[in-house]
């Protein structure tokens, strides 16, 4: 998996695809509309915990999270310690099947984490 890319990018660049404005007023959807043109390396923690949650943009904020949780394992988004690991951990079995790499370092995250408990 390459996770070289140009992290001052929006995933709406990244991905080379607008989604335009949202169609209906729904905050999530309308967060997540908005987070879409926001430069990756201004997202905090929540911000990917939002995102991955939604499985949107995975190939480029699954690796941002995981350098995220190296520093901290169990770092917390607005919901609790560990949310984003726990948002890392549902991402759907077949982009791990994909990025085998990403995957061994998530399994290093969460016995590092286990230990911390």
């Amino acid at each position: 998996m390459n996770t070289i890319f140009d992290r001052r990018m929006s995933l709406q660049e990244l991905e080379r695809s607008d989604w335009g404005e949202p169609e209906n007023d729904s905050s999530l959807v309308s967060q997540c509309h908005h987070l879409r043109r926001v430069p990756i390396e201004d997202f905090n923690i929540e911000d990917l915990r939002i995102m991955i949650g939604q499985r949107i943009g995975l190939s480029f904020l699954v690796p941002l999270a995981l350098e995220r949780l190296d520093e901290n394992p169990v770092a917390e988004g607005d919901f609790f310690p560990g949310d984003l690991l726990n948002a890392v951990m549902d991402v759907p079995a077949e982009f791990w099947r994909v990025h085998a790499d990403l995957h061994v370092h998530l399994s290093r995250i969460v016995s590092k984490a286990k230990g911390m408990i």
